[in-house]
């Protein structure tokens, strides 16, 4: 009988252990904020198509958007990209088209805007065994609390493959501000 109460507690003291070392894991991957009021909306578009073979990250053209933290306090901007998009031309599978937006300040220090995907992120992919990876709608969006400051929250994109081209075109960037 005491035999089996040591190993009920021992099972009891590693599911504990367990759950513990789950929850941490879960912690350390999961961010949140909240904001106050909505302060200010600010958008861009563009008609115009534009394409890269880039696998280092280069801004959309015309994706960008100035905004100004007052000195005290921060603000929490929520940046949303949407486009019509194509990639397309590798001659391996696996490749795709990444999106990121960033906030870079006037000393040139650069954040990724959450959660920080980097290439990780497929906006699009290359369907290299069909024949034509067709137009298609795709979106991102991503926030931050931004310290005081001007900053210049923009959209960037690359590919993991140099063979494939990224197309965009018909997007809108909007930067939502709240306090």
């Amino acid at each position: 009988m005491e035999h089996r109460k040591l190993k009920r507690a021992g099972i009891v003291i590693a599911v504990i252990v367990l759950t513990a070392a789950l929850a941490a894991t879960a912690v350390a991957v999961l961010t949140a904020d909240v904001g106050g009021q909505q302060l200010r909306v600010d958008i861009r578009e563009s008609t115009d198509a534009s394409s890269t073979n880039s696998t280092a990250f280069v801004d959309v053209p015309g994706a960008n958007i100035a905004v100004v933290v007052p000195t005290g306090v921060t603000r929490l901007f929520e940046a949303s990209f949407f486009a019509e998009s194509r990639c397309f031309g590798a001659t391996t599978s696996g490749q795709w088209c990444s999106v990121r937006i960033i906030a870079s300040d006037a000393t040139g220090a650069v954040v990724e805007l959450r959660p920080e995907s980097g290439l990780d992120y497929a906006f699009d992919t290359d369907m290299v065994t069909s024949t034509d990876d067709l137009y298609e709608g795709n979106a991102v969006s991503r926030a931050r609390r931004l310290t005081a400051g001007t900053w210049r929250i923009r959209v960037q994109r690359a590919v993991t493959n140099a063979g494939t081209t990224f197309r965009l075109d018909d997007w809108l960037f909007s930067v939502r501000t709240d306090s």
